[in-house]
């Protein structure tokens, strides 16, 4: 699959079935496929039925389309209960905000944006992980 070099950095982390991915871009189709590797790498760290991300993006957080479908459908595929979107250090948030949104709703899987990492971890935490 990897035609291109990989352009774009990721870390991953989990805390409490929150598992923080922290990307830097542009990203392409590439980056997306070593990121789905690694995610499913981290399975036996999280609770599959019971975790949420905390997704951070930093840079030029832009996505191809062909890059921005492939990650969809691995979306699709998975049991996550939400997304809290931190865009502080998003250089282009508006457009971030777009692909997210398209994502997300295409995969049927709730998400909200925020400033900071606090309120993201907050809101999953509270209104999403330990919700009744």
């Amino acid at each position: 699959m990897n035609k291109f070099k990989i352009h774009g950095k990721s870390e991953l982390s989990v805390e409490n079935n929150i598992l923080t991915i922290d990307i830097e871009g542009p990203c392409n189709l590439e980056f997306y496929n070593e990121l789905h590797s690694k995610l499913l790498s981290m399975g036996d760290q999280l609770n599959v039925d019971n975790y949420a991300v905390i997704l951070i993006l930093r840079g030029e957080s832009s996505i191809i389309q062909e890059a921005l479908d492939f990650h969809v459908e691995f979306l699709k595929k998975t049991n996550t209960k939400a997304i809290a979107v931190v865009l502080k250090w998003c250089e282009m948030s508006s457009i971030a905000e777009l692909m997210c949104h398209k994502a997300y709703s295409e995969a049927n899987i709730n998400y909200q944006f925020f400033e900071n990492s606090h309120d993201a971890k907050n809101w999953l935490t509270n209104d999403i992980l330990n919700s009744k």
